[in-house]
């Protein structure tokens, strides 16, 4: 099943980011974003990292995450999360515009009902300067 979320995921961000904004260059947001997205659904954290500097922040309801070493403790518990049999993910809305690109999903876990969720990205120089991601989100 892993399989299917990763590629359904993959698909769905490709194309939305396709339509949106032309890739240009490894640094376009939207390649950077392709790339994030991309080892997050197939579980590639280095993927994840490659992104990443030591002064990128991750903001989520209740905590903020600086560097690679925090961003890849949480971004390793919602890859195990979201890697589990029976998920299922949608990708709502996608917007880019600049250095910044912006999505809304939710999403079925064993563990929680993600009803809503949003995340914001600020790609600066090829890798991701700030990550916001908010939810509305009721675990099971």
């Amino acid at each position: 099943m892993r399989a299917t979320f990763a590629t359904m995921a993959i698909s769905a961000a490709i194309t939305l980011t396709t339509l949106a904004t032309p890739a240009l260059a490894d640094s376009d947001p939207t390649s950077v974003f392709n790339s994030h997205i991309q080892g997050f659904t197939t579980g590639d954290l280095e993927m994840v990292q490659s992104n990443l500097t030591e002064e990128t922040v991750l903001i989520i309801p209740g905590a903020t995450y600086t560097g690679i070493a925090e961003f890849s403790e949480y971004i390793t518990g919602q890859m195990q999360e979201f890697g589990q049999e029976g998920v299922v993910f949608e990708m709502g809305e996608m917007h880019v515009s600049g250095k910044i690109v912006y999505i809304s999903w939710s999403a079925e876990t064993p563990d929680n009902s993600y009803i809503y969720a949003t995340e914001t990205y600020l790609i600066e120089d090829g890798k991701i300067a700030v990550q916001t991601v908010g939810w509305i989100k009721e675990p099971k």
